[in-house]
């Protein structure tokens, strides 16, 4: 028989662990993400840097800045939309869970309420 004292078996505490989980796993996506920019970045800043170094007329330079600049506002398009889609299915995923306890702190209630008519129904009739 399971401990009714115990934390773990409260209606909604398997919707609040979800919670934290889909939290933890949310923010581990996000710092992957920033990770991920990050190193794009870093290496598309590094190409440019190496064509700059090689190129020969200002209007060379001025296309690898422009291809550069162009390449910069992409992938903060992607990036914004991305995370924007990110932090979007964040709130979904906590409404999955907090749905499922409601679900479960109903069903106790009516459970419960179930055996306490059913207790009054059997005190009733034996006396």
């Amino acid at each position: 028989m399971s401990d009714p004292t115990d934390i773990k078996n409260m209606p909604g505490y398997d919707s609040a662990a979800g919670n934290y989980s889909t939290m933890t796993k949310s923010m581990q996506d996000f710092a992957s993400e920033m990770q991920r920019m990050s190193k794009d970045a870093m290496d598309q800043t590094t190409q440019v840097m190496e064509k700059l170094r090689g190129a020969r007329t200002v209007e060379e330079v001025v296309s690898i800045q422009t291809g550069f600049m162009q390449t910069s506002f992409s992938n903060y398009a992607d990036f914004t939309r991305r995370f924007s889609e990110m932090v979007m299915s964040v709130p979904m995923e906590l409404m999955k869970n907090n749905r499922t306890a409601v679900q479960q702190g109903a069903d106790a209630m009516t459970k419960a309420g179930e055996e306490a008519a059913s207790r009054m129904q059997q005190f009733s009739h034996g006396n």
